[in-house]
């Protein structure tokens, strides 16, 4: 596992980050649906609404 992570962070070096900070659990969805993109289909929204 080392090698894959000396790569990974050998190839993101110097990369920037952009950190949010959420305060509201209304909030974090929102705020990490961007790294998630697979869970934002119609049916997702329509199945779990009313959580």
């Amino acid at each position: 596992m080392r090698p894959i992570w000396h790569e990974w962070f050998k190839t993101r070096r110097g990369a920037r980050v952009e950190i949010k900070a959420v305060r509201l659990a209304d909030d974090y969805l929102p705020a990490i649906a961007l790294l998630f993109p697979e869970w934002a289909s119609a049916e997702d929204e329509a199945a779990f609404r009313d959580l």
